[in-house]
């Protein structure tokens, strides 16, 4: 992500997105720098475990989400590592939605 250097406070958004992840359980690392326009560039890279409790995955996962789809955000992953990454909520929701969709067995009118 860049921010301009003059609209840096002490704790910018690479700052809070790194304690964010970090409350979640990820292994996050960041490092700064100053591009050739001025602008503050924050590199934070997070490590995370598939064997990690499956809540702490979600959250991890719904940051890591949310992060790529903000303005001056920019997030590099592995379609491979996206999709595993993903995998555990996409299941849960096609599970829910394969429910709602069984007929319901035993109600009939009698």
């Amino acid at each position: 992500m860049s921010e301009p250097v003059s609209e840096i406070k002490t704790t910018g958004r690479a700052d809070t997105l790194h304690r964010t992840l970090t409350s979640k359980g990820a292994t996050v690392s960041m490092r700064h720098a100053v591009d050739a326009q001025g602008n503050r560039v924050s590199e934070v890279v997070v490590q995370y475990s598939m064997q990690q409790p499956r809540h702490e995955l979600k959250d991890i996962s719904l940051v890591l989400d949310w992060a790529a789809k903000q303005p001056g955000h920019q997030v590099q992953e592995r379609a491979a590592d996206r999709a595993q990454r993903q995998a555990p909520g996409q299941r849960e929701a096609q599970q829910g939605q394969a429910r709602t969709q069984e007929p319901r067995r035993g109600q009939g009118i009698g």
